[in-house]
């Protein structure tokens, strides 16, 4: 059972091996680095030459992009995919977001299938979010009125979903809240 706190949503999440892994990593630069301090400053250096790390500058560089490409390696699979052109739906649900309500042509989603979302907004600019039920963003979409917005997506798990509108848009947008329930079609 996955831990709250440790899921992102679905089937991509951050459970413990990943955290794990990516604690050392920031422990072990953590250690290099205090090591480096301790290091450079019990060694005085004489003032009229530059530092030896000015010779050494472009491998500093060298290592910060190799962390950074890394990071970026390492957390890539994990970043859900939201829509794709290979993906054919198999259900378009049309969702219309107006001051301080959603309307959807259908509640009922299949599990596993791609399903598309047009999202249309009547009135003014609205975040479709969309929640699991422990309460974990799966994906979401900024809806401005005039743009059509469509994206597919698979859900993995079953299970009653929560559509909030997460871009303030008046004094009854803490109301904006509407449901759909994926089943096993």
């Amino acid at each position: 059972m996955p831990i709250p706190f440790l899921s992102l949503s679905g089937d991509v999440g951050a459970g413990i091996p990943f955290l794990s892994a990516l604690l050392l990593v920031l422990v072990g630069l953590g250690v290099f680095f205090l090591a480096w301090a301790i290091y450079s400053t019990r060694h005085p250096r004489n003032a009229d030459r530059p530092p030896a790390w000015y010779q050494r500058e472009p491998l500093y560089v060298l290592v910060v992009a190799s962390v950074f490409i890394a990071f970026w390696a390492f957390t890539l699979p994990f970043v859900p995919l939201v829509s794709s052109g290979k993906m054919v739906p198999v259900q378009t649900i049309d969702v219309q977001a107006q001051q301080f309500a959603w309307s959807l042509n259908s509640t009922a989603l299949p599990v596993n299938k791609p399903v598309m979302f047009h999202v249309t907004s009547k009135d003014v600019t609205h975040g479709f979010g969309v929640y699991d039920a422990s309460g974990a963003l799966i994906f979401q979409q900024q809806v401005m009125p005039g743009y059509p917005n469509d994206f597919t997506y698979t859900f993995r798990q079953t299970g009653v979903y929560t559509i909030r509108c997460i871009e303030y848009c008046g004094f009854g947008h803490p109301t904006m809240i509407a449901t759909f329930v994926v089943v096993n079609a």
